[in-house]
Parts: structure tokens; sequence; C-alpha cells
């Protein structure tokens, strides 16, 4: 999956009415992207930004189109803060647009 390409669809789709379509559009690529973001080599920790960012947009986007948890939410609010998730996930991505950012697993405890 094309992590920059999905956080730029999630974005557009963050605009879009929110019914159910739009609901299993979101949920279809925040499971890509979660999917992406678990997929790493040996001795690579994965992104936990990335992580905590798709289980948010991925309640965000239940409270936007009704799914999920019942409330009084503001619908401005709600995509707003769909936008600051997705926006961090961009800032996460590598350079090749297509996975996200890794980071060496650490070395272990040299004894002095």
């Amino acid at each position: 999956m094309h992590a920059r390409k999905s956080v730029q669809q999630l974005g557009l789709l963050a605009q879009a009415p929110s019914n159910l379509d739009t609901f299993v559009k979101a949920a279809v690529l925040l499971d890509g992207l979660e999917r992406n973001n678990d997929n790493t080599s040996d001795g690579e920790h994965i992104n936990g930004i990335v992580r905590e960012k798709i289980q948010n947009a991925r309640q965000w986007f239940e409270i936007l189109c009704g799914v999920g948890e019942n409330g009084d939410w503001d619908e401005r609010n709600v995509r707003r803060a769909i936008r600051s998730d997705l926006s961090t996930m961009g800032d996460q991505i590598a350079d090749d647009g297509r996975h996200f950012k890794r980071w060496p697993a650490a070395s272990p405890a040299y004894k002095l």
C-alpha cells in the first residue's frame, strides 16, 4: 500500500459526507496503513506515533459516520481532529512515499 496516497485519500474522506460508504472506505485504508506499519524488517521498530494516529483516526471516523460512540460531537471539531491525525501521519512517511519511517532496534546494553 502506498502510504502517502492512502493518507491523501483519507484526507478527502474527512471532507466527504458522513455516511456508511465513507466509513467503509476509511476503514479499509486505515487497515492497510496499519498493516504497512506493522510490516517491519528484522531489526526495525514500528512507528508508535503512526500506530496511535491510525487508532485515533479510526475512532474519529466512527464518530463522524455515526458508527461508534454516541454523543453530541461537533462535526467541525471531529473533522479537524481527523485532519490533525492525518497531518501527523503524513509527517511520518518516509521519502519514498510508500512506507512509514522506521527506526533501528536498540542495541543491547554493553556491560562495563
